[in-house]
Formats: structure tokens, sequence, C-alpha cells
């Protein structure tokens, strides 16, 4: 018996919001009805060939807690001959499709959903998948599905109460305004994060004796609060180095004591781990170049997942800038390399 072979992939990003770059980085959106809580997901299959695909499916289950699932756009390309999807229509979140086409053609489909009001905070795993029609044996089945990672973020929600605790005045009185501000959520926002709101306060007074009334005036201030703790834990080690940056060759161990004359190389090692129970966003990890060393390179080591780590030096000043979320328990390494003088 001759089996047809031929190769479907298929590749799943998203966004938060309704413009910007699709990634397959986790992102976040926050539960609100006017703001903030829209996703959309993209889909891009190919028939990788050798041979032309009639009729392939590809469903995609949205996380139940999702609404409003709509298709926003259905594009085939490259000689596709059908590229569809529709909602389930029992309304089990599920989107459905066919794609058929010649060796290179693809189909992309955008699906946009929405976190409902009070949608339960956490990470939502979205996976998509592709098959060929019966009689096709698929080459590849690494590519035939992949997921993406939305996170949950919690609302905040902000009261703000205004007082003078006086029912009438009198000339010369000093009146004193009493401004509370409390944040009513929420609990498991991560940890450092910083809420920020401006503040402002309008009020009348009105004096019995002489008759007199003060209006329009107002009162604003910038409040910015931290909530959480950090929770970061960062160690520091050094070894002797032959260059900086070092090499394969320099297997010796890290240790937090040393000893080294001018002809030697120094490499420290920072390690930074998340040892509190909520995500830390975007770490920056600070050092400076020793007094008495020369600068010789810096680098970021090893970097978690769904973290970037770009490092930078600015005169004696080293810097590593995470971009991400660092999750529980998750660490990783940064180094620099001086010369002692």
């Amino acid at each position: 018996m001759i089996q047809t072979l031929s190769d479907l992939s298929i590749a799943k990003t998203q966004r938060a919001g309704t413009s910007g770059t699709f990634t397959r980085d986790p992102v976040g959106i926050v539960p609100l009805h006017l703001v903030g809580s829209t996703v959309e997901y993209q889909l891009v299959m190919t028939i990788n060939g050798p041979t032309a695909v009639t009729g392939a499916t590809f469903p995609d289950a949205i996380p139940s807690t999702f609404t409003f699932i709509s298709i926003v756009s259905q594009t085939g390309g490259g000689g596709a001959t059908a590229c569809t999807a529709t909602e389930n229509p029992t309304g089990s979140n599920t989107v459905t499709g066919t794609f058929s086409g010649q060796v290179g053609a693809t189909c992309t489909v955008v699906i946009r959903a929405n976190a409902p009001f009070l949608a339960t905070q956490g990470s939502y795993t979205n996976t998509a998948t592709i098959s060929t029609q019966s009689g096709i044996n698929d080459t590849d089945t690494t590519n035939n599905s992949c997921s993406v990672n939305l996170i949950i973020l919690p609302a905040a929600d902000l009261e703000i109460t205004k007082s003078d605790g006086l029912t009438a005045t009198y000339t010369g009185d000093e009146v004193t305004y009493t401004i509370a501000v409390t944040n009513k959520g929420p609990p498991n926002i991560y940890a450092g994060a910083q809420h920020n709101a401006q503040l402002e306060a309008s009020y009348n007074v009105t004096l019995s004796n002489p008759a007199q009334t003060i209006s329009g005036a107002s009162n604003t201030r910038q409040d910015t609060t931290l909530v959480g703790s950090a929770g970061l834990e960062l160690t520091k080690k050094v070894r002797k180095v032959a260059s900086c940056p070092s090499t394969a060759a320099d297997t010796a161990v890290f240790s937090t004591v040393n000893e080294a004359t001018t002809l030697d190389k120094l490499e420290y090692e920072i390690t930074y781990k998340n040892n509190s129970v909520k995500n830390l966003q975007n770490v920056k990890v600070k050092d400076s170049v020793p007094t008495g060393t020369t600068f010789g390179s810096i680098s970021c080591q090893s970097t978690p997942s769904g973290n970037s780590c770009d490092a930078t030096r600015t005169g004696e000043a080293l810097l590593w800038q995470l971009t991400g979320n660092l999750t529980p328990a998750s660490s990783g390494t940064v180094r620099f390399c001086v010369t002692p003088q």
C-alpha cells in the first residue's frame, strides 16, 4: 500500500486587547467589561507538503469562563482553497475550522474573547490542534498542536471619601477636611505592584456669620501605593577566571570567599530567586564595578522561562533588567567580570 504523506502545522499566538503584536509569551488581562478584558488569539495553519490537503480540521477550545467569543477574521493564502472557522453553537466555547489547499498554503484565523467580570484570577492554558483528513499520514505530529498561557490579573477597587466633621462654621474658624482613600482590592495582586491614582476633591464652604459662600475650591494629589512585599532573594559569589567573559575552559567553582592578584580576572555571579507566593514583574538587579578593579564584561547567564533579560553598564553602574513575570520559586543568574588594578 502506498501512503499519501503530508505535514500540517499550527502556530498559536495571543495579544491583550485588539491591537499590537501577537506573541507566544504569557500576557495578562484584567476582567472588566469596558477596559482591558479582551484577548485575541491568532492561529496560523500551514500545509508543508509534499501533498495537498483537503478538509483538515482545527478545533480550538477557548477557556470555558470566557464570553463573547467571535471570529474576527479568517484568511487563506498561498493556494488555500478553504479557510473557515465557526464558534461552536452548543456554547462549549470551542472554535472549529476546516483548511484545504496546495503545498505551501496557509490559513490564518483571529479569535476574540472576553474575560467576564469577577473571572477567577490565575493562569489559563489554551491549546489549538490540527489534523489531516482520512487517508493522509501526517509526517510530523510534533507541530500539530500549540499552546499559549493567559494570566487573569486582579482589577483594582479604589474608594474615596471626604468629611469635615462639621455641620456649620464661623468666621475665623479653621476647617480641616479629611480625605480617605481605601484600596478595597485586589487581595492577590502580584508582589511589588504599584497602584497609581490622581485624587481630586472639590468642595463648597458656607459661613453663617457673616453669611458667605466659598465655592469651586479643590485639592489634588498623586497617590502611589505599593502592594505586597517583593520576596526577592539575591546571593552573590565569585571565582577566578582566565578571561572576561569566561569560557568553557574556566571550571573553577563560584564561592563567597576568594583571593586574587593583579594578574587574575574575577567573575561574579548573582543568583536571584522569587521566594514569595506571588509573581514578581519586571525584576531589576543592580550592582556596581568593585573599587580597585576595571570592568571587563556583563551578561545574563540563565533566564527563567517567560522572561527576557537585558544587561547594561553605565559608568560603574551595572543593571540587569528582566521583562516578564518571575513566577514563585523561579530563579536565574547574571554575571559580570573585572580585572584587579
